[in-house]
């Protein structure tokens, strides 16, 4: 009838690590007047992020933060967390889109006068017109192209384009003038006739 007894602690330990089920591969914001834009909030909007754990999510994280300023496609890491420390992550691409379309404005209407051939030049018109964007990068092109040989009063559409391929057209009407007088050759001279 001898016994002997003894105690075993038992210690649980939690090894299974959280799972993402749920998050957005990508999401794209608009730049503002700025060019800038903020990164969205994926965290906590239960229509982008879910994730489970066998004993219970205790924390999550997003980095960078919600808010966080940004002027490009940037990768965004969410995160979640147990309480025994086990940790998942998952990386969502935010891409910046510009759907603001540049401004330009032109020189005013002037003339040309007509060269010796009755034709004018079309000068550079990009160096005195002005064109903006919200992003920096704004390209400002003409049509005909400076250099070009007109013979006649000519439109030249200038048009701005930014990065994003978004474009502004402003319009400079050229007029041709000749107000160099005609030459007169000499007459002649008449024969003098004789009987």
């Amino acid at each position: 009838g001898n016994k002997a007894t003894d105690t075993v602690n038992v210690t649980l330990a939690d090894v299974t690590a959280p799972v993402i089920t749920k998050f957005p591969a990508t999401q794209t914001v608009q730049l503002d007047g700025n060019c800038q834009a903020t990164v969205p909030d994926l965290i906590s909007n239960p229509q982008l992020f879910a994730a489970s754990d066998n004993c219970g999510v205790t924390g999550k994280q997003q980095q960078p933060a919600a808010g966080t300023v940004i002027s490009g496609s940037t990768v965004v890491r969410l995160g979640v967390a147990d309480a025994a420390g086990n940790t998942a992550t998952k990386d969502v691409t935010v891409n910046v889109v510009d759907n603001t379309a540049p401004t330009i404005q032109c020189p005013p209407a002037f003339s040309l006068e007509r060269n010796a051939s009755c034709a004018a030049t079309v000068p550079d018109l990009t160096q005195v017109a002005t064109a903006q964007d919200n992003c920096a990068g704004v390209k400002v092109s003409q049509l005909p192209a400076a250099g070009t040989t007109i013979n006649a009063d000519t439109l030249v559409t200038l048009t701005a384009t930014d990065k994003a391929s978004k474009t502004a057209q402003c319009t400079v009407q050229i007029t041709l003038t000749d107000t160099t007088p005609p030459v007169i050759n000499p007459c002649p001279t008449v024969p003098k006739l004789t009987r």
